[in-house]
């Protein structure tokens, strides 16, 4: 081995071992994840990758019970997940499907068709249900959502949902009037100025009070004779 060989290697070496530890564990091979169907985490292979609209997804297949499968959340969506979500809250704000579709084609710049919003609506009806209230009232998008910003020391985003607190407030009258009140009557002067509540200090001594004693159920006496030390000798 020439110099300059030899002068490479020890080079090398010492590089790799000044990495630092991230470095270093980025390059050990990452996990697999476990089955969704029979829950081993042993026996998985990669099985290739599925073309997607938001990209390329990895495919995992378990050798014990042969099944498929992504470690994706929504697993047979060609969308990304984001743009479902705002596709079904958009819509349950009480827009139309077309209205929804637009709306969500000028934000993220992506087309999605009319049956594709449908089947969204349908697959996630057990988890969004709020679906169900969608279909029986009929809710205007200008007033579902009535928001105030209060300029506090820092600006808060005071936001309540209309139709929900309609709803609840049939059980809780006084919560529904408080939130329709606390935009009108909640005053910003006295959060602009003076110290925060986070920054307040206050020091609590703590005072010596009486033990309360529990009263002795019937028969605690007699039994704590029965088994003390004196009787057992």
């Amino acid at each position: 081995m020439t110099s300059q060989a030899y002068y490479n290697k020890t080079k090398f070496q010492n590089t790799t071992h000044q990495l630092s530890p991230t470095l270093r564990q980025s390059n050990k091979p990452q996990a697999l994840p476990s089955c969704p169907n029979c829950k081993s985490n042993k026996y998985i292979i990669h099985y290739g990758k599925r073309r997607i609209k938001a990209g390329f997804i990895q495919i995992y297949r378990c050798t014990a019970c042969r099944k498929n499968f992504t470690t994706r959340i929504l697993e047979y969506a060609q969308y990304p997940n984001h743009i479902i979500l705002n596709a079904i809250s958009t819509y349950n704000l009480g827009y139309t499907l077309l209205e929804t579709i637009n709306r969500i084609s000028k934000r993220f710049k992506t087309k999605i068709s009319q049956s594709a919003l449908s089947t969204w609506l349908k697959r996630y009806s057990d988890i969004c249900t709020f679906n169900y209230l969608r279909k029986k009232y009929i809710i205007n998008p200008k007033d579902i959502i009535i928001s105030k910003k209060f300029h506090h020391q820092q600006v808060y985003d005071f936001k309540y949902h209309t139709l929900k607190t309609n709803i609840a407030g049939k059980n809780f009258p006084t919560l529904k009037n408080y939130l329709k009140s606390l935009q009108d009557k909640c005053p910003n002067k006295p959060f602009q100025y003076g110290p925060r509540c986070s920054n307040l200090r206050i020091d609590i001594k703590p005072t010596k009070t009486t033990k309360h004693l529990r009263p002795k159920p019937p028969g605690a006496t007699f039994r704590a004779h029965r088994y003390s030390t004196s009787t057992l000798e």
